[in-house]
């Protein structure tokens, strides 16, 4: 989508509420904006990710509490912070990726009249949520909504426009429930688009042919013997307990004969990390585990083991991008049925009915 006015001069300015999250999920888009605009420049808070987005991309810190949730002082906050930044900037177009960035870049595009596309990366914890989380969710929705329906065209005069903005949406699930407590007019419904995930990084399939895992190769066109002790167990996600690390451990006391994978680390900023220490403690303490931290691509590095990647998260993503990326590598999926996103059913994964 592109203003009307749309001036190659003026920047693509994309916001998302760490960098991390750009690094890790849009780098590939940013990199293809960049081949394609003159300037593009990422707005987002200072993280671990932060020295590797800087650099592909100019980047302009911005401080959003991801920690103070959807409180009204720490919106307000946020809010001011960009507004200043996006109207010295001026730019083009906004393409906004989490919840609150996205309110924010309501509320300032608006004001500025700007075009934005907004990115939804997942709502899944709304749905286990309290009724009074879910009642502020809702209303977060509906007054994002409005603003993004308005336009500023002259100092004092704001008109309807239910064009300027496009909603991009990652699993069907979640389209739905936003069309559910927004209820949008046919003219913003008409913008609503689903794109399941963000891609897998092509160097999955430059080598297609020689990617084969022990389940492939060991076993060629017939059934696999189930050998219960070479099995490598793969956990990818932020060490804590809504990403299923506790249940991870479980089973790896459970069945100690097999060996466990952790890619991840612990989220400074979580609430969810009270007891980092002993969670930490307990993984480096078992000897069938191996705690290795962010890795680039880990799945690659199994592809001669007998691996099942588990994913065992309480709350659904937009898409688990190492869903895809094992698809792509031949590995069995076990998945919680809220981490699939509706996208997935029991043809392509191993889903769990509960927590057992």
């Amino acid at each position: 989508m592109e203003s009307k006015s749309h001036n190659l001069n003026r920047p693509i300015l994309i916001v998302a509420n760490s960098s991390w999250y750009l690094n890790h999920y849009r780098s590939l888009l940013i990199k293809e904006l960049k081949n394609n605009y003159k300037y593009v420049i990422a707005m987002c808070p200072i993280d671990s990710s932060t020295n590797k987005l800087s650099k592909y991309i100019l980047h302009i810190p911005l401080r959003i509490d991801r920690s103070g949730g959807l409180s009204p002082i720490s919106l307000l906050i946020s809010l001011i912070r960009m507004f200043f930044i996006v109207r010295a900037l001026k730019p083009s177009l906004i393409h906004s990726h989490t919840l609150k960035a996205n309110f924010i870049t309501s509320i300032i595009s608006a004001f500025y009249g700007i075009p934005v596309i907004y990115s939804f990366a997942g709502m899944g914890r709304m749905f286990s949520s309290s009724s009074y989380k879910k009642f502020v969710f809702n209303r977060i929705l509906r007054i994002m909504f409005f603003f993004s329906s308005l336009i500023r065209v002259s100092k004092f005069k704001i008109k309807k426009n239910e064009i300027r903005c496009n909603y991009i949406f990652q699993n069907p699930r979640d389209l739905k429930f936003v069309n559910s407590v927004v209820k949008p007019s046919k003219k913003i419904f008409e913008n609503f688009s689903l794109i399941p995930g963000s891609g897998v990084p092509e160097l999955y399939f430059k080598n297609v042919k020689s990617i084969q895992n022990g389940w492939i190769k060991d076993s060629p066109n017939k059934l696999i013997p189930f050998e219960i002790d070479k099995i490598k167990f793969i956990f990818c996600g932020r060490l804590i307990k809504s990403k299923g690390i506790y249940e991870f451990c479980k089973i790896a006391n459970f069945l100690n004969k097999n060996e466990y994978y952790v890619y991840g680390d612990f989220d400074k900023i979580s609430d969810e990390n009270s007891n980092e220490n002993t969670l930490k403690q307990e993984l480096i303490c078992n000897k069938n585990t191996k705690l290795l931290g962010n890795v680039a691509n880990p799945l690659l590095n199994h592809l001669n083991d007998f691996p099942i990647l588990l994913l065992l998260s309480e709350y659904g993503e937009g898409l688990p991008r190492t869903i895809i990326e094992a698809m792509s590598l031949c590995i069995p999926v076990v998945s919680t049925k809220i981490a699939a996103c509706e996208l997935f059913d029991s043809r392509y994964l191993y889903l769990l009915d509960s927590k057992n």
